[in-house]
């Protein structure tokens, strides 16, 4: 079913849902990493859109500019940060603190890491889980997580809406 709020909606361990909509959203406890909520700024990028047309793998602390589109598998590895939007055709692996500042959609799986800022929309076709201390959006600026299916740790926090289209639940963090 549906649930709104006018200012919070905190779910615990082991609870379900289907639609969320409130300006902050919360699973479990959250750490004052995750809670912190000046207002993120979505970076600027240089205007190139990028196609790959295999499985790709993107460094540890890299930095890339631009909006990047995947015919394969994409993984990128901890604390890289993308100034743009990302699309892939197949699974869609976010390591730890990875920052992405424009949307993110996957026609698969996708798993975002521990830590993880996630400016603007989300979408997973297939299903979706996402780790402790990730925060999707800003309080200043609301967006959108939906895939069929949601797995969600404690410990996340998302501005805006999130969307279940079959089930979502909250577990504890791993």
């Amino acid at each position: 079913s549906r649930v709104s709020a006018g200012r919070l909606i905190r779910l615990l361990e082991d609870c379900r849902f289907i639609r969320l909509h409130a300006p902050r959203i919360e699973t479990g406890s959250v750490s004052p990493e995750a809670a912190d909520t000046h207002v993120l700024r979505r970076h600027g990028n240089d205007g190139v859109r990028r196609l790959h047309n295999a499985d790709l793998s993107i460094a540890a602390g890299e930095l890339l500019r631009g909006d990047l589109v995947v015919r394969g598998r994409l993984t990128i590895g901890e604390a890289a940060r993308i100034e743009g939007s990302v699309k892939c055709e197949k699974d869609m692996v976010l390591g730890p603190r990875v920052e992405i500042s424009g949307t993110v959609v996957t026609e698969r799986h996708l798993q975002v890491g521990p830590y993880c800022i996630l400016h603007g929309p989300v979408i997973a076709e297939r299903g979706l889980l996402i780790a402790r201390g990730t925060r999707c959006g800003a309080r200043d600026m609301p967006t959108t997580v939906t895939a069929p299916r949601i797995t969600v740790e404690t410990g996340v926090v998302v501005f805006g809406t999130m969307w279940a289209r079959e089930q979502g639940e909250v577990i504890a963090a791993v």
